[in-house]
């Protein structure tokens, strides 16, 4: 095959199951793996009465996709039967069956199955070829399970698959299934977006409680005396708001800029730092 045709054919794939891959698409009601709910797996699970809208048009991608949900396939099942033609979907789950069957039983059930639905007269019986029925009367000579894989492929791809499918995919019962199906939505969130967690909401109570920039400014300046040749500048106090995201206080470089435009008779120069101990020395005059 050439590169280009196995590249499209990939393409062609992911583009038709991404809506069914629960990495790309949220599952619904809830996530089932990461929260206590579990209504996707009751939802979803073998055997249900009434499937989900998006479950059921899964069914209509192929034939595959139907027969290997158990729910299809007894849906699939149920139509047939009322098409008077499902003899031929039985017989295809037999031989599925008899692959599975015990070494020491199959002997039994591959008589059964040819008493069943090949031999004639045969309460099911099956339409098949005459080149097809000479190669399950020879496999009868030696039972095993593969004894009616020819005629199980021959009843699969000329029968299921190009007439019964497309019939029960065009059929007013596929249709009720749809219109009956489920629809799930979402019951919970999965991640606390926009939610104050219990931290935030503890940091916001501890700097609401913190003294602003205008007490501190003022607690600076009320120690000057009365002929204004001293300024005494006191420390603030250790319960100083820090800044959201840091480990540095407000007491640095902002704080200091203000205290030179309070005090403009000041001459030094106040050094910039970023720590709350050299606001202590603090030059004064």
């Amino acid at each position: 095959m050439k590169m280009s045709q196995a590249c499209e054919s990939l393409i062609c794939y992911s583009e038709t199951f991404s809506e069914y891959d629960f990495f790309l698409q949220p599952p619904l009601p809830s996530n089932p793996w990461v929260t206590e709910d579990v209504t996707f797996w009751q939802l979803n699970s073998t055997f249900v009465d009434i499937p989900t809208e998006k479950r059921v048009k899964r069914w209509a991608i192929s034939i595959e996709e139907l027969v290997s949900d158990p729910t299809g396939l007894q849906e699939f099942t149920t139509f047939l039967e009322r098409e008077y033609s499902h003899e031929n979907i039985r017989f295809w789950i037999a031989v599925n069956r008899l692959r599975r069957t015990a070494h020491s039983k199959v002997a039994r059930t591959v008589n059964e199955i040819f008493e069943e639905f090949l031999k004639p007269g045969a309460p099911c019986e099956i339409n098949i070829d005459g080149k097809t029925m000479e190669n399950v009367l020879r496999g009868l000579k030696n039972p095993s399970r593969f004894t009616f894989d020819c005629a199980s492929e021959h009843i699969y791809m000329l029968l299921l698959k190009k007439d019964c499918y497309p019939r029960f995919i065009r059929s007013d019962h596929y249709k009720r299934l749809i219109d009956s199906g489920i629809q799930p939505s979402h019951k919970k969130r999965f991640f606390n977006f926009g939610a104050v967690s219990g931290a935030k909401k503890k940091m916001t109570a501890a700097l609401s409680n913190q003294p602003n920039l205008g007490d501190v400014i003022k607690s600076t300046t009320t120690g000057s005396t009365a002929c204004g040749t001293c300024t005494v500048t006191t420390a603030p106090s250790g319960n100083l708001a820090r800044r959201r995201g840091s480990d540095r206080s407000l007491t640095g470089s902002a704080l200091e800029l203000v205290i030179i435009d309070v005090n403009k008779t000041t001459s030094s120069k106040v050094p910039h730092s970023h720590s709350q101990n050299n606001l202590c020395e603090l030059p004064c005059r």
